[in-house]
């Protein structure tokens, strides 16, 4: 079984797209790059900005035009705001962000010739989601710590594409830490939707707290931060 990812937008969904292909390879898929013959192919989406929106319809449709025999999988802000839209261009399985999680089991199924077709939940009721990385694909590693925006900005759309802030627990960032420093890789990422708001949902917890636990795991000695706001 073959697959590939094509990932838009922040560094969040790089992270979460990171994730998927972790839970893909533990699933037996074997990874290909974008656009080359495979079995699944799932497009990770933005909304943010209408040429996102643009983008992510344009890549729906090129992979749904060039791998004729391939499942395409949507997923990312843009399948979350717009699932019929993203279904009407090709999509086989469309997957909000609270079912992220879900995309290698949901990619197998299709492969084995199940049907899946919508699986996008209320984001304003999501959990924290169980994706996480255990083998960095670079120097530097993301580790997604906060999900969600509550500020309501008239002009942005966010709030309604990945729901109220949800923290990532301090024990768990500091394993996820621990894991990748233990490959090797001694910088972190800490990142999320608005990054500043971790901890808002937790309780003895914020930012300046976590960046202290995850400062004294051996092997990590740069700490970066990404979308404090």
């Amino acid at each position: 079984m073959k697959a590939s990812i094509c990932t838009l937008g922040c560094r969040v969904n790089q992270y979460e797209s990171d994730a998927i292909r972790e839970g893909l390879q533990d699933k037996g898929f074997t990874m290909v790059p974008f656009g080359a013959d495979s079995d699944v192919v799932i497009i990770n989406t933005c909304t943010v900005t209408g040429e996102s929106d643009r983008k992510s319809r344009q890549l729906i449709r090129r992979a749904a035009g060039a791998a004729p025999n391939a499942a395409v999988i949507v997923t990312g802000c843009f399948a979350q705001v717009s699932p019929d839209a993203a279904a009407a261009l090709g999509a086989d399985a469309v997957v909000g962000n609270g079912e992220k999680g879900r995309i290698p089991d949901i990619a197998y199924t299709l492969v084995q010739g199940g049907c899946v077709g919508c699986t996008v939940s209320d984001i304003q009721t999501a959990d924290w989601d169980d994706l996480q990385i255990h083998a960095p694909r670079r120097a530097r590693s993301y580790i997604k710590i906060e999900d969600g925006c509550e500020n309501r900005c008239a002009y942005c759309i966010i709030p309604a594409a990945r729901g109220r802030v949800r923290s990532k627990l301090a024990d768990r960032v500091v394993a996820e830490a621990s894991v990748i420093a233990g490959t090797g890789c001694c910088e972190v990422i800490l990142t999320g939707i608005e990054t500043g708001s971790y901890g808002r949902d937790l309780e003895n917890m914020d930012l300046e707290t976590l960046l202290g636990l995850v400062d004294q795991v051996p092997g990590i000695r740069r700490i970066a931060l990404g979308s404090l706001d």
